[in-house]
């Protein structure tokens, strides 16, 4: 999500977007951040802020799903009874 950094003082602030403001402190920024910065961010399952991403930081990428491919066993084999 994309929003903007306001009132940010003494390691706490606020992110406003556009349909919600979140406050926050700076244990959850990554990187550098300054009050009217442009930022990316994302909140938990719960709606709350989880991670500001400031400047100089590599936003995380989805990764991509591996396939795993089934080994495929070369001969059968048949569990049975012996009879005596």
């Amino acid at each position: 999500m994309k929003g903007k950094i306001a009132a940010y003082h003494s390691g706490v602030g606020q992110v406003l977007s556009e349909d919600n403001i979140y406050n926050f402190h700076i244990n959850l920024v990554q990187g550098q951040i300054k009050d009217g910065q442009e930022i990316e961010f994302e909140v938990n399952e719960h709606g709350k802020l989880k991670v500001i991403y400031g400047s100089n930081v590599d936003l995380p990428s989805v990764p991509k799903i591996k396939k795993e491919r089934k080994k495929q066993p070369k001969e059968k084999l048949f569990l049975t009874e012996e009879e005596n």
